[in-house]
Formats: structure tokens, sequence, C-alpha cells
């Protein structure tokens, strides 16, 4: 994070139509892919930004998605009560990077 520069890797939802004031359990029912997303945060600027009341303007940059999306029924036992049970993994230059779960 020399530059202020933070990434994580993280899963992301794609659903069809969620119909308003549906439960936790029914919008789950509507998820149809799972992909995972490379996370970016500028750390030197998101203080200065979070004052202004108007929230991460300039240090959240555009997010990539991974070139590949599963069914939720893929996932098998790594998917419980409408969540994923397991951590995504970053590589950094060939080198895990983060936390090891």
């Amino acid at each position: 994070m020399r530059d202020g520069v933070d990434f994580e890797g993280e899963f992301g939802v794609i659903t069809d139509a969620v119909p308003m004031g549906c439960t936790r359990a029914q919008a789950a029912g509507h998820i149809r892919l799972l992909v995972l997303i490379h996370d970016r945060s500028l750390r030197r600027i998101a203080p200065v930004e979070m004052k202004t009341g108007f929230c991460w303007v300039q240090a959240k940059p555009a997010c990539s998605v991974a070139s590949i999306a599963v069914m939720p029924d893929e996932l098998g036992l790594a998917r419980r009560d409408g969540c994923v049970q397991m951590h995504p993994q970053v590589d950094w230059n060939g080198q895990r990077f983060g936390l090891r779960f």
C-alpha cells in the first residue's frame, strides 16, 4: 500500500428482477450468477473525501470483474443460506497476497 492503493477480492452477484420488500431468503432465490470482483481503493484520498459528506468519489475507481461467472448451484456445499462459504484468494505478481484463511 506504498502509494495508498488498497485492493481485495470480493464476490458479486447478478440477479434477475428482485421485488421491493422481499426477504433475504426470497432475494437469494433471485441470484442467477456469481462473479469475482477486483476492488480497489485509493486510501490517501479517501479521508479527505469522507469529510465532504459525499462519500468516496475519486477514492473508489472502477472495479474489474473476472471473465467467468458461475451459477449458484455450481458452488455446491460452498453456498449455504444464500451466502458463499469460502474466501477469495488474491495473488499479486505470482505471490499470495493478504489474509490467509
